[in-house]
């Protein structure tokens, strides 16, 4: 019997994707997913209800177990936003991740190495001609306090690596590609195949515009114009559009609320919350998960971190954190024998 499911798995799979889980889209493919019949319902005219089973390899299923739950909701959701208004005789009961040795992938790449990438960090591949490498260089620098991460081939690659290998590795991981759009980019097969690899992928791509209007299929995005700017206003017009395109939004956040509530110092923590607290009109799921782990971070805890946290908190519902007050215990035996 063909797969009841059959005619929304692309459909599921671009979903996923665009939540930046393309790891987890790849395995999202027919020959993947198996329907078990669970029951069927005489209510409401008749309706079979299925479970569905996706395999994933062993590696993957061991590397994620932690979040298993989280992946197989993201799944779950797509199945139901995917079948919004179809026949209610078919329903989906509930969907189960599962490890196999025997796992096809989907045509969606997926990087074999993601060492050239900050961890947590947002990825941003810049694509560019040589001659505009201190161009890359300013953006890359000037995004890393927002906790962006970008790829510069020139800075990125070491002698000793397989240049072609690290630049398709980090095109399969990035989650956005900006195109810093100059005078003969176009006849360069090198940044044009790079930005159709990122189009292939569905990623967003951010055209800066330095002398070349976008053309083709990037033409459809909004560039970002350079003449008579400074360094920082093109960097943050590319942080702006990070922040507000809905196929980058979501994953930008959930990284950001990462960084933050795994700041390593009072200055990182600092850096990430001032810059949370700046974006526009941030979902409350994400001031809900800041919320949720804060008081997990001890550097959090502190009375300039809750100055930046507590409004926010405020503004969406939430009680306010108060700072732990440790009190140390004096011990009342004393030892004669020790040094005055």
């Amino acid at each position: 019997m063909d797969n009841p499911f059959k005619e929304y798995i692309e459909t599921v799979q671009e979903l996923v994707a665009l939540e930046e889980k393309s790891e987890l889209a790849s395995y999202i493919s027919e020959s993947n997913i198996e329907a078990v019949f669970v029951r069927h319902d005489n209510w409401n005219g008749g309706t079979d209800l299925y479970d569905i089973a996706i395999s994933i390899p062993i590696k993957v299923f061991v590397r994620i177990r932690s979040k298993i739950s989280d992946e197989e909701q993201t799944i779950r959701n797509a199945f139901y936003d995917a079948m919004h208004g179809a026949d209610d005789s078919i329903r989906l009961n509930d969907v189960r991740i599962v490890p196999s040795k025997s796992v096809s992938i989907s045509n969606i790449p997926i990087a074999d190495d993601e060492s050239m990438w900050k961890y947590n960090y947002y990825r941003l591949f810049i694509s560019h001609l040589t001659k505009d490498k201190i161009r890359a260089s300013y953006i890359k620098n000037i995004l890393s306090p927002y906790g962006i991460d970008c790829f510069v081939a020139h800075e990125d690659i070491s002698p000793s690596k397989e240049w072609q290998t690290v630049i398709e590795n980090a095109l399969s991981s990035t989650d956005a590609l900006c195109a810093i759009l100059s005078p003969n980019f176009i006849k360069s097969q090198w940044c044009d195949q790079e930005v159709g690899f990122a189009l292939g992928r569905r990623k967003l791509v951010i055209p800066i515009s330095c002398g070349v209007i976008p053309y083709g299929f990037i033409g459809k995005w909004q560039a970002i114009k350079s003449d008579g700017k400074s360094r920082n206003q093109v960097a943050n017009d590319v942080f702006k559009a990070i922040c507000t395109n809905e196929i980058t939004r979501s994953g930008y956040l959930e990284k950001l609320v990462n960084l933050i509530v795994g700041a390593k110092s009072k200055d990182e923590a600092l850096q990430f919350l001032n810059v949370f607290k700046d974006i526009n009109e941030v979902e409350k799921r994400y001031v809900d998960i800041l919320y949720s782990h804060y008081a997990d971070n001890h550097i959090l805890m502190e009375n300039e971190c809750l100055k930046i946290a507590n409004p926010i908190f405020e503004q969406n519902g939430f009680e306010t954190i108060k700072k732990r007050v440790v009190v140390e215990e004096v011990s009342t035996t004393q030892n004669t024998d020790l040094p005055f």
